[in-house]
């Protein structure tokens, strides 16, 4: 939740739920699993997530360095390191990239067997090439680039992650162990405020920096030394040509009752702050309006600061009331390229550094680019170290990944944000191409249709049993409904959350509920309570798909060629297509192959899947819709194309039940080469003509004919489904 103090501010507020927008979109076992937002009003704004019991690794490496734990590296503490790895790759790999940009020690959660989760996405934000926001972390982790102000990109979260490489090794805070070069008995100070220093005070427009010297050594106190009714006229003629901040201080709460107006030369430097040097400041000034305001009560710019101020350029420029007591103007713009920062006021009580001087080293290029490699380096090396670390235990694993998997690739499946940001606002988006301009274009359109309202049944009574198959873009599970046994359909966890998805599965639904025939898979009904338990009840086919039965037919080297349990498997979904293809507006299947065909206990074929099909309309369909191997060459030409589309597939079904093995399988290379050509090469020559099936010599002569016309190149010599029932019925009754 909230504090009480920002529950009031819209613009924490809306912070708050960009950060729970952006966690709803995230999904992968590497992060906090976000569970849902609750409010009844905005004073209880409220985000649930995933209970982590075993606590932050900041807090598990206390109590090690506590308890004088050996540092270095052990099994566990590669697996943490590894796991923050996947998770970043996930991050890094979604389109767009999404960077985390505060990641530390104290955001990565641990359950009981100290599996690690990444959490805290309150100032992630997602990488499309602008330059972001300078200075958002936390100072510890933060990259030289992101410090320097510069352009930055994922990388910025590689460097964090050397940092914590580092906090996994020696159990301390990052640079806890590092000491002045002329006082080695005095720990340096807090790199924010070194960060600060070592910056190059950015001019404005080739103007000359003010220096203490130009001001007499200290800055000027306008409302307390001067009688000076307008603070900022005399600022802007006292300080003209140079850059500076105006720090208004107030007795009471609310900024009520000023007391004083100090006005600060924006040097960079260290500067007196009275004439007798008791008190100091360094106050910086960037170009993008962003101001650091640090206070010294010694006078010493080389001890901690009595208080200090990280400033956007919003707070510097508004007027607005920061801590309660101060309000900060500046003379200087926000520069057109410049981006401003959501980085809040705070008060070093504590713990907070110094700037120690004006000459820090500069931090080069190739020492920055030396440190992104190394932490790479080290990251790609985590899976092998955990992998070795792995064959010497016996017994089972403490942890869930196995090998390294961290590759960009691995995630594909994984939605990206510009999908899954629709889970939250339910916005109208198109879901399909523009081409398809009859489909439904939001979920209020199908939540609200007669034939999904009929189709449902009551969620409470669909019990899930075990899990059958898995594809692209759903599960189907074994259950119960109302003590008879179902099929049960469900989007994948990743998919739950886009419009996208859920309105192309409603539109399946909408489909199988207005399709009734003995050789189509029986609808039963569709239930859900929220749009992440969607489910839908289908018949259940204990004989599975045909492609399992041809597979188990390979493994027993059952013959090939033609029987009549196959003939009669291939008239049986001749009848679908008959069906489909004879309504007063055509239906296509668009993805008939021997996954989507199901079987009884007693062979008898039913097709299914119809989450790609659609009504023909008279004008070009979606180009490449279907699965590659069985696809028609218009289609993956992206051509006109029509229900001789599933005639091409139904005739390379017709090969799989002749040979059992999947399309093209026996294409090789070259006539020499015993290579199996590749998939690309495959569909290219299907495309062009040069490549069709093939058929075992044991296949009736009238099958192999059947087959051919059905994957002529020309959909036009192609028979239709009422002519292939026609001769498959003709086979079975003189030949089989």
């Amino acid at each position: 939740m909230l504090l009480p103090d920002n529950r009031k501010s819209v613009k924490h507020l809306n912070a708050f739920l960009e950060e729970v927008k952006l966690m709803a979109r995230l999904d992968h076992p590497r992060i906090v699993k976000f569970i849902g937002v609750a409010w009844d009003s905005l004073s209880d704004l409220c985000v649930l997530t995933k209970f982590m019991e075993g606590g932050d690794l900041r807090r598990l490496l206390d109590n090690y360095e506590a308890q004088n734990f050996p540092v270095g590296f052990n099994e566990t503490k590669v697996t943490i390191a590894l796991h923050v790895a996947h998770a970043l790759t996930y991050l890094h790999s979604l389109d767009p990239p999404v960077l985390h940009r505060d990641l530390k020690s104290r955001n990565i959660l641990l359950n009981a067997n100290l599996d690690a989760r990444l959490a805290d996405f309150g100032i992630s934000r997602e990488h499309e090439g602008d330059t972001m926001t300078a200075g958002v972390g936390t100072s510890r982790w933060m990259a030289p680039e992101v410090m320097m102000g510069e352009r930055y990109d994922e990388k910025a979260d590689m460097f964090s992650l050397g940092v914590v490489l580092s906090e996994l090794d020696l159990h301390c805070l990052p640079y806890s162990h590092a000491v002045e070069d002329n006082n080695p008995s005095r720990k340096l100070p807090n790199p924010k405020f070194c960060m600060n220093s070592a910056l190059e005070s950015k001019r404005r427009r080739g103007k000359t920096r003010c220096t203490s010297h130009d001001f007499g050594g200290y800055s000027i106190f306008v409302s307390e030394t001067c009688n000076i009714t307008d603070r900022f006229m005399y600022s802007a003629e006292m300080f003209k040509g140079f850059d500076y901040v105006i720090m208004e201080e107030y007795l009471d709460i609310g900024c009520n009752n000023l007391i004083r107006t100090s006005v600060y030369p924006a040097s960079g430097t260290c500067e007196k702050t009275s004439v007798d040097g008791s008190t100091s400041d360094i106050v910086s000034l960037y170009a993008n309006g962003t101001a650091v305001i640090l206070l010294f009560d010694n006078g010493d710019c080389g001890s901690e600061p009595s208080l200090g101020f990280v400033l956007d350029s919003d707070e510097v420029s508004s007027g607005h009331c920061i801590q309660g007591r101060h309000k900060f103007y500046s003379n200087s713009p926000v520069s057109s390229s410049g981006s401003t920062g959501k980085v809040s006021a705070y008060e070093s009580a504590s713990g907070i550094g110094i700037v120690t001087s004006t000459s820090t080293p500069s931090i080069t290029g190739g020492t920055i680019v030396g440190i992104v490699a190394g932490v790479v380096a080290v990251v790609a090396l985590l899976g092998f170290a955990a992998l070795r670390w792995r064959n010497r235990r016996r017994g089972d694993m403490s942890y869930k990944d196995s090998g390294i998997p961290v590759l960009a690739s691995s995630y594909a499946g994984y939605p990206t944000p510009a999908s899954a940001l629709d889970s939250i606002t339910l916005a109208s988006e198109s879901s399909y191409s523009q081409e398809d301009t009859t489909e439904p274009r939001t979920l209020t359109n199908l939540w609200e249709d007669e034939i999904i309202i009929t189709a449902r049944v009551p969620r409470e009574k669909v019990y899930l049993g075990e899990l059958i198959s898995r594809g692209a873009y759903g599960e189907v599970y074994a259950g119960f409904f109302n003590d008879e046994r179902v099929a049960i359909k469900i989007l994948l966890p990743e998919m739950r959350k886009s419009v996208k998805h859920v309105n192309a599965f409603l539109t399946e639904v909408k489909m199988m509920a207005t399709l009734n025939h003995e050789r189509i898979v029986q609808f039963i009904g569709v239930a859900w309570d929220s749009l992440i338990d969607l489910c839908v009840l289908s018949e259940y086919m204990e004989g599975g798909d045909l492609r399992s039965l041809l597979t188990t037919y390979e493994e027993l080297n059952f013959p090939v060629g033609f029987d009549r349990s196959k003939a009669r498997i291939a008239l049986h979904v001749a009848h679908a297509l008959t069906y489909l293809h004879s309504l007063s507006t055509p239906v296509l299947h668009r993805d008939l192959k021997s996954k989507n065909i199901l079987l009884t206990g007693t062979l008898d074929a039913k097709l299914t899947d119809f989450g790609v099909s659609r009504e023909r309309a008279d004008f070009t369909m979606t180009g490449g819709i279907g699965t590659s191997r069985w696809m028609a060459p218009e289609v993956m030409m992206g051509e006109r194309y029509d229900d001789k589309a599933d005639i091409f597939s139904f005739g390379i079904v017709l090969s799989e039940l002749d040979q059992h093995v999947l399309p093209y399988a026996n294409a090789k290379e070259n006539m020499e080469s015993s290579r199996s050509m590749p998939g690309t090469a495959i569909l290219q020559l299907v495309a062009m003509g040069k490549l069709q099936i093939e058929f075992s010599p044991a296949v009736p002569e009238s099958i192999v004919a059947l087959g051919m016309a059905c994957v002529a190149v020309d959909p036009n010599d192609r028979p239709t489904a009422a002519g292939v029932l026609y001769k498959l019925h003709t086979i079975l009754e003189r030949e089989l």
